[in-house]
């Protein structure tokens, strides 16, 4: 990737202690935030009270809109996924509050219409076409990733909406990386399937272990898609590693909260008439 293609946190962070897209000259169009363990006050215990899902895998509302009125998106037009590791990207066509069920992605061209997705390990990525002024917000954990949701995220955006891929921008959110995700034979079987001869590239070995590179792998799959490498980014972290900031499920357990991924199509500016 190239080194002005990756952020560190402290580049995008902004209002709320998130980290926003505002800082990212090929999302102009788009108001998108990764919440940080900051976000609902400094300290684990005050930003994730309420974050941590229950026995079926739901947020809860309370928690979620407290992270709207936070950041400054509005909870009333908020659509969220039921998210079950697939590749299913649901299209958003009116904006309200409302879950999609058993989906992994969502699109729209409404704006201020705002996506959400959860993680706590897993990839959010951001889809942005300027063109169609449209995008997709996605959950990309390793099952979605070597299924390639962000290639069927970027035939969303194809074929509701003539975006082009060569067209399209893509972020990559803050994820586990390599340096911290050792897998087993199963999963890195299913990379080598899923990547054929390139499969080495997102299964670095390290102190006899393979690992599973996601940012990677889904820079591959949007390639992949017809997305130029120049229109990948991506924030250089790791969930895992940096306690202080995000939410790890591989480091925390079932008793980690969720950071929250939200991304919405901004107003278009009123047209000139000078």
């Amino acid at each position: 990737m190239l080194a002005e293609n990756e952020f560190t946190p402290e580049e995008l962070r902004g209002e709320a202690d998130a980290l926003w897209l505002a800082r990212v000259p090929a999302f102009q169009g788009v108001l998108a935030a990764f919440t940080t363990r900051d976000t609902l006050g400094r300290g684990a215990a005050a930003s994730f009270r309420g974050g941590v899902p229950d026995a079926e895998g739901r947020i809860p509302e309370e928690f979620i809109a407290r992270v709207c009125a936070t950041v400054g998106f509005p909870y009333g037009r908020l659509a969220t996924c039921r998210q079950v590791h697939g590749v299913t990207v649901c299209r958003v066509d009116v904006a309200e509050r409302r879950w999609f069920d058993r989906c992994d992605g969502l699109a729209t061209d409404l704006p201020d219409a705002p996506l959400a997705v959860f993680t706590a390990d897993c990839v959010p990525v951001v889809l942005w076409a300027p063109a169609a002024r449209a995008l997709a917000l996605l959950h990309a954990g390793w099952r979605g990733t070597l299924a390639k949701i962000v290639a069927a995220g970027v035939a969303t955006l194809r074929d509701a909406w003539g975006a082009a891929p060569a067209e399209v921008s893509v972020f990559l959110g803050p994820a586990v990386g390599p340096c911290c995700y050792v897998v087993g034979d199963d999963v890195a079987r299913e990379a080598e399937a899923a990547f054929g001869r390139r499969a080495a590239q997102v299964l670095p070995e390290r102190d006899g272990a393979r690992r599973l590179d996601l940012h990677r792998a889904n820079e591959l799959v949007a390639q992949e898609a017809g997305v130029p490498a120049t229109n990948i980014y991506r924030v250089r972290a790791c969930t895992s590693c940096d306690a202080a900031l995000f939410a790890s499920r591989r480091r925390d357990g079932e008793r980690a909260g969720r950071m929250v991924a939200l991304a919405s199509v901004a107003a278009a500016p009123p047209p000139s008439h000078g």
